[in-house]
Formats: structure tokens, sequence, C-alpha cells
């Protein structure tokens, strides 16, 4: 269902109040040529790029939302919306939530062709505009509240581990992770505290506990950013030494065999680029020294494909620190 004219041109209205001369701009603005022209798969790409220079960027995040909306992907347009409202709700962003939301088909159908409304059902009366007003507006700030409370547990909990006060750092995970579950299934604080609850954990080297929250956390960051995005690039990266370390090599790989064509690439680009590299060569070290390490881990003695990749990887370890000593090139 195409999302109303209304919806489309709140998310422009709102660029030139939010977003001069800040962190993600420039991604910001071509994500919204892009979004102009009907490129919404790219557009979404790039307000999400322009999330992760700055996580309280609202504007993009709607305007993902809607993307997602205009290209049929439902569900994700939905829990975006909700994110929005769980983490902005007093914004304009978060009224243009609740129009998309209102349009969304209830879960589990395809959306339905719109309905001509007759004159009459066309002009709401001002009495039910305003009780949905309110209990919209009330709903918002319920949710804000929540999400309020999540993160100062996590701060909380964040202090308390510092402290070495397990037991209660603990069950203090344990009070943000119920507060998180009101918001719903597939929301940002709820992600959030499964990913400070799985580094606790690895911080205690209980690598299997770890993993078993990243694995709830995983698929809600999915639906929020795409499987396919560098964000989830990063989620993977982050997690596959827990993996490798309680045993499941299987996984591990996989998420660094995900990450490596992406931050070779990063490092190419760079160098052909002759700037100065910071995190280029850094990340893809990390990772290349990740899946060999797997690899080295793997059954002994290594079957001979395996062999041959793990010293092939070994060749290419020596090669990125060499050039690390090297003067950067400007």
């Amino acid at each position: 269902m195409p999302v109303p004219k209304s919806i489309k041109v709140s998310a422009v209205a709102l660029l030139t109040v939010l977003f001069s001369s800040r962190a993600g701009a420039q991604e910001f603005d071509v994500g919204m040529q892009y979004y102009k022209a009907g490129h919404y798969q790219r557009a979404a790409q790039l307000f999400e790029a322009a999330m992760r220079k700055r996580p309280d960027n609202s504007v993009a995040l709607v305007n993902d939302a809607v993307c997602y909306h205009k290209l049929g992907d439902i569900e994700r347009a939905r829990a975006l919306y909700m994110h929005v409202l769980a983490v902005f709700p007093s914004s304009q962003a978060a009224q243009i939530a609740c129009d998309g939301l209102k349009i969304l088909p209830p879960k589990g159908q395809a959306p339905a062709p719109a309905a001509q409304p007759s004159a009459e059902s066309s002009k709401p009366s001002s009495a039910s505009k305003t009780q949905t007003g309110t209990a919209s507006n009330s709903r918002a700030q319920t949710a804000q509240a929540i999400s309020d409370g999540v993160y100062a547990a996590l701060r909380r909990a964040s202090t308390l581990h510092e402290q070495g006060r397990f037991g209660e750092c603990q069950n203090t995970f344990v009070d943000a992770l119920q507060l998180a579950e009101k918001l719903g299934p597939s929301t940002l604080p709820l992600a959030d505290v499964l990913k400070e609850t799985a580094f606790y954990y690895a911080d205690l080297r209980e690598f299997d506990s770890a993993c078993r929250y990243h694995k709830r956390e995983y698929p809600i960051r999915e639906l929020l950013v795409g499987k396919r995005s560098r964000a989830m690039i990063d989620v993977m990266q982050r997690m596959a030494p827990n993996y490798m370390e309680s045993g499941d090599l299987d996984t591990a790989e996989s998420y660094y065999r995900e990450g490596l064509p992406v931050f070779q690439k990063e490092y190419q680009d760079a160098t052909r680029a002759r700037k100065r590299l910071t995190g280029e060569r850094d990340r893809y070290l990390a990772c290349v020294n990740g899946l060999s390490a797997v690899l080295k881990k793997r059954a002994i003695p290594h079957p001979a494909a395996t062999r041959d990749e793990y010293d092939d990887l070994q060749t290419l370890i020596k090669q990125l620190q060499d050039e690390a000593k090297q003067p950067q090139r400007l």
C-alpha cells in the first residue's frame, strides 16, 4: 500500500529543521535524493548510515521506516515505526510513525487496496480526533518512561559490574530485560539490553550464556537494520569470538566470513583513495585474525584446503602488520 503523501511531505520537511551541519547530514541528504527518485532500497541504506553516525537521529529513523513501508516490507516498517514511538515519543517523527502504523495492515496480512471513504466518513469529528490524539500521547509518554527506565537500569548494571558486585549486576540486567519486554518483541531498547547482558557474560567468560542472549538479540537487530546491512556485520564481528570460545566454530566462521569481504573492501578503498588509514586496517586485521584462529581450532590434522587457507591468512596477517609499520599515506 503506498504511503500517503502527507507522510512523505512531513519526513522531507524535517530535513532543514534537524540536519543542518550535523553528523550524518551527507548520508541523509543523499538518501533524500534517492527517496525522491523512488529508489527506496538505496535510500534506506543511506538513512541507516546516517543513524550509525548519529543514533539520536529520529528523522532518518522514521524515513527508514517509510522506505520499507514503500518497499512492502511491512513487518520491518512496523518495527521501525514502533521504535520511533518508543524512543522519540514527543518528536515530529513520532507523529509520522503514528500515521504510518494506522495504515499498516494487521500482522500476518498482506496490504489491502485502499478503500475510497465516503464524504461522510472522511470527516472525523473533532471529538474523535482529540480522543485519538490524547490516547496516542499517553501511549508515547508511557513508552518513553519505560525506555528511560531501561537505559537507567543498564547504566546501573554497568556501575555494579565495574564495582565487582556481580550478583546485584545480574539482577539489574534481569530487571532491565523485563522492563524492555514491555515495549514489544522488536524494539531497540530490548536489543540493547540483550547486547549488554551478552557482554556481561562474555566478560565473566560464560560464553554459552553470552551466545544465548545474542541469539535473542540477533533477529531483533536483523529486523531493525536488515541482515545484510553494515550494522549487522558489526554485530556479527562483536559476537564471533564468543561463539568460538563456546565451541560453536560453525557460527564463528560464518560470521567472520560475512565480514571479511566488507572489511577488505573498506581497507582497499581507503588505500586507493590515499586516505589516512584509521580503523580500516584494524577491522580487517581483526577479522582475518579471527577467521585464522577458527581454522586453527578445527580438527587436527587440517584438511588440505583448510590448511592452505590458514597458511594464506597467516601470510595476509603478516602483510597487514608490515604495512602498519609504514608511514601513513596522505
